[in-house]
C-alpha cells in the first residue's frame, strides 16, 4: 500500500500515532505529526489517529460502483464467502472473475467477469474501469504476486496474509488484521481508499453460500494503459525456491542495479542460494514482491547464511532477518544501520565482491 498521508489541518498534535509505531517512524514537529521514510506502511498509526488526520490517499470507497470481487482462478470459489459477506454490508454484488471462459465457477456470486490474459495489466485495467470496492483472493504465492503487483500498478492499499476483514459501519470502509515481524504481531488496519485488494487466510474465509449466477458471464478485455511494465526476473533453468525453503539467501538493495542483480543470479546459481532483496529494491522493480526480504510481508524465513549487497538495513528490513543463523553484510561503507545486526562485514567494491565470487 502507499504511506499514509497528513492532514495538517486535523492534526492535534495529541502524539497517539507516534507512541504506538513499531518503526519509530513518526514524530511531532511544531505540533504537526511527520512521517519518515523508514515508515513501512503497516498502518497503525492510521488506526490510532482518533482525529482523522492520518490517511491514505485514494479513491473514496463510497465512490466505489463495480461492487466486491473476488478472483477464482479454475472455478475455485474459496474467498466467496467473504465476499458474499462484504458485498452484503455495502449492499453491492458479489462478482467472481476468472480469466478462461471455461473455468467458470459454480455458485457463490452475483455474476462472473471474465478478464483475457489473468495478468496484473489486464486486471489494473479492469479494475480501473470498473472501479470496485474491493477484490479479495485466497492468500497464495499466485494469488499474493498478482494482486501485490496489480496494486503497484494502481498505486492503492495491497494488504496480504489478511486473517480477519470486517466492515466499518457507518463509514462503507474495511477493518483488516494481518501480520506484521514474521507473524509475532497482528495489526489491525482500517483502509482508507479503495479499492482494497487483499489476500486471506483461511480465517478470514467465510462458508461460501450456496446461489446460482443467473447472469451470463461479462468479459472485460479492456485495453491498458500506459504503465510500466511490471516483469519478474528469470533465472535461466536453475530453479531457485521460496525464501521459506532457502538455506541460503544473497540480497541485495537498490544500489547495485539491475546488472548487480543479474550478477547476483549468477552467484546464487553457483552457491545454490536464493536472491531476495530489500524492500526499495522490489520497488525499483529489480525483483518480484514474493522476493522481499521485509517484516511487513509476515513472512518467517532462517537462512543458515544470509549475505546483503548494497543494503543500508531499515527497521523493517533487520527485524525479517533476525532468524538468520549468520548475516554478512556486504558495502562500501562499515557504518550501515545493517551493522548492528551483521556477525559479518565486508568493505569494498560490491560489483569487485560479487565478480571475485564467481571466480574458480
Amino acid at each position: 500500500m502507499s504511506m499514509p498521508i497528513v492532514v495538517k489541518d486535523k492534526c492535534n498534535g495529541c502524539g497517539d500515532c507516534v507512541v504506538v509505531c513499531p518503526f519509530f517512524a513518526l514524530e511531532l514537529v511544531d505540533n504537526v505529526v511527520t512521517i519518515a521514510e523508514s515508515c513501512l506502511d503497516c498502518g497503525v498509526c492510521v488506526s490510532a489517529c482518533s482525529a482523522g488526520a492520518l490517511v491514505y490517499e485514494g479513491m473514496d470507497v463510497t465512490q466505489s460502483g463495480g461492487g466486491v470481487w473476488y478472483l477464482a482462478p479454475g472455478g475455485d470459489i474459496e474467498a466467496a464467502g467473504t465476499a458474499r459477506y462484504l458485498a452484503d454490508e455495502w449492499g453491492k454484488s458479489a462478482a467472481a472473475v476468472v480469466f478462461n471462459e471455461n473455468t467458470l465457477p459454480d455458485s457463490g456470486s452475483d455474476l462472473v467477469l471474465v478478464i483475457p490474459g489473468g495478468n496484473a495489466r489486464a486486471l489494473a485495467a479492469a479494475i480501473q474501469h470498473e472501479k470496485p470496492g474491493a477484490v479479495l483472493a485466497p492468500d497464495r504465492d499466485q494469488t499474493r504476486d498478482l494482486l501485490a503487483q496489480t496494486a503497484a500498478l494502481l498505486n492503492v492499499n495491497f494488504f496480504s496474509g489478511v486473517t480477519s476483514l470486517q466492515p466499518v459501519y457507518g463509514k462503507d470502509s474495511v477493518e483488516v488484521v494481518r501480520p506484521i515481524f514474521l507473524g509475532r504481531y497482528y495489526v489491525r488496519v482500517q483502509a482508507q481508499s479503495a479499492p482494497v485488494l487483499a489476500t486471506l487466510q483461511k480465517g478470514a474465509l467465510l462458508p461460501v453460500r450456496a446461489m446460482a449466477t443467473t447472469q451470463a458471464p461479462r468479459i472485460l478485455d479492456i485495453k491498458p494503459a500506459v504503465w510500466p511494465e511490471v516483469t519478474r526476473q528469470e533465472s535461466g533453468r536453475y530453479y531457485m525456491p521460496g525464501l521459506e525453503e532457502a538455506d541460503i539467501i544473497l540480497s541485495g538493495g537498490p544500489a547495485i542495479g539491475r546488472e548487480g542483480f543479474e550478477l547476483l543470479n549468477a552467484v546464487a546459481q553457483r552457491m545454490g542460494a536464493v536472491v531476495a532483496g530489500s524492500k526499495e529494491a522490489v520497488q525499483a522493480g529489480f525483483l518480484p514482491p514474493e522476493r522481499m526480504v521485509d517484516a511487513s510481508t509476515g513472512k518467517r524465513f532462517a537462512p543458515s547464511l544470509y549475505i546483503a549487497f548494497g543494503i543500508d538495513g531499515s527497521p523493517g528490513h533487520n527485524a525479517a532477518i533476525t532468524l538468520a543463523r549468520t548475516v554478512v553484510a556486504v558495502s562500501d561503507r562499515a557504518d550501515t544501520n545493517l551493522a548492528a545486526s551483521a556477525d559479518f562485514i565486508l568493505t569494498g567494491d560490491i560489483r569487485a565482491i560479487m565478480e571475485a565470487m564467481l571466480l574458480e
